[in-house]
């Protein structure tokens, strides 16, 4: 049933057609008092109308007219346009998109219900990462394998078969993509729906392993640092300055030379808001050894597109790694840039005497409970605590002893 509501982002008196929020662009205020029961008169007119629409429809004295279909695609161009510039991270959120649109995209927003989306859950788990391997034998111009009718995968000219080793993807991605969706519906909802059809869905459930999450050492950040700085004097600075100062990939690459006020900067343009973060002389001297190309420290790392310059750090970070025989990738065992640098830097002023509260406002965590994530130790750290509690305790019976 049709219904008159206000919104209080809008001036205009609202109403829906069959589930689909429309405004009226009739004024909710007037001149007058008396001017604004006018206005509210003629809204409920418009709801009058629609209200006896719906009761022919449903006495069967008028048809139905078919629905409108603002299917999601059509609608993603509307929210990339005017919601995703104001996401903190559109690159991540566009990429989601790259997955969503092209299984979500000829459906209608409200025929987006958790069965389909239990249907796109089932489909991205059984999806590798990556791309299919390559020919196994030793023909560099043969292409990568392709996947059969059977579900096989091999190389189309040579017609050997190639075993695919790749992963999957993981639930941690899936629970991104899918909350990324609700928010879309909750978007559109006063707009193309009168409530999103996703609300209160539960998440994949996330299983912790148990290996370890990989930190580096201070003589592996330095190894790293003096290996790319062979090819990007550049890279090097920024690898040093995200590890010394626990500042994100974004902050570092959008450094700006008004931000360095000589002993600290002066973040603006941060994820987690402004703040500042203290600079030591020696990575002062650093950055002003950089080459002047304009506001931006590193402008040199920043000629692509911006979708591209976490990937071509990760590219050149994941030839540093294997040229000293560092493993790199998360789901490996190995390092990434975000644990190589700021937990990396978090676990190395801890283990150097710093206390919690210090390296919570370095990092610029909210709480504790967010530090705690990106502080690791390791087994052989952790033995030796235990070996020196064991000693203490052998001590302690042999002196009770005599």
């Amino acid at each position: 049933m049709a219904n008159l509501y206000e919104r209080k982002d809008s001036p205009y008196w609202w109403n829906n057609d069959n589930g689909r929020c429309f405004s009226t662009k009739i004024p909710k205020q007037g001149a007058t008092a008396e001017a604004t029961r006018e206005l509210r008169k003629q809204a409920e007119i418009i709801a009058d109308a629609l209200r006896v629409k719906y009761q022919r429809i449903q006495s069967g004295l008028d048809q139905a007219p078919p629905p409108e279909t603002v299917t999601f695609a059509a609608y993603t161009t509307w929210w990339t346009t005017h919601k995703l510039p104001k996401k903190k991270s559109p690159d991540k959120d566009r990429w989601r998109l790259n997955n969503l649109v092209p299984f979500f995209g000829p459906h209608r927003l409200d025929a987006i219900t958790p069965q389909l989306v239990d249907e796109y859950v089932t489909l991205r788990s059984a999806t590798p990462v990556g791309k299919p391997p390559r020919c196994p034998a030793t023909r560099p111009k043969h292409p990568r394998a392709v996947l059969t009718p059977k579900g096989t995968l091999q190389c189309p000219v040579c017609k050997v078969r190639v075993i695919d080793a790749r992963r999957l993807v993981c639930n941690n991605t899936i629970n991104r993509e899918v909350d990324q969706l609700k928010v879309m519906l909750r978007d559109a909802t006063g707009r193309d729906l009168v409530v999103s059809p996703l609300k209160g869905t539960k998440k994949l459930e996330v299983v912790e392993t148990l290996e370890e999450t990989r930190v580096l050492t201070l003589d592996e950040i330095g190894a790293i640092a003096s290996t790319i700085a062979i090819k990007s004097r550049s890279r090097a600075v920024l690898w040093r300055l995200s590890a010394e100062t626990l500042i994100r990939f974004g902050n570092a690459i959008n450094l700006q030379r008004a931000e360095n006020k000589g002993t600290h900067l002066a973040l603006t343009d941060s994820k987690t808001g402004p703040y500042k973060v203290t600079l030591s002389p020696s990575l002062q001297q650093a950055l002003q050894s950089l080459p002047m190309r304009g506001k931006y420290y590193f402008a040199d790392l920043r000629k692509t597109k911006a979708a591209g310059w976490a990937g071509d750090m990760r590219r050149v970070l994941k030839q540093a790694c294997k040229k000293l025989g560092i493993p790199y990738g998360r789901h490996s065992g190995g390092i990434t840039f975000h644990t190589g640098t700021r937990a990396s830097g978090a676990t190395l002023q801890l283990q150097r005497g710093a206390d919690l509260e210090t390296v919570r406002e370095n990092g610029n965590w909210k709480g504790y409970r967010t530090l705690v994530k990106y502080l690791h130790s390791n087994m052989d750290r952790r033995r030796a605590v235990t070996d020196a509690l064991s000693a203490a305790i052998d001590a302690a019976m042999t002196a009770n002893q005599t």
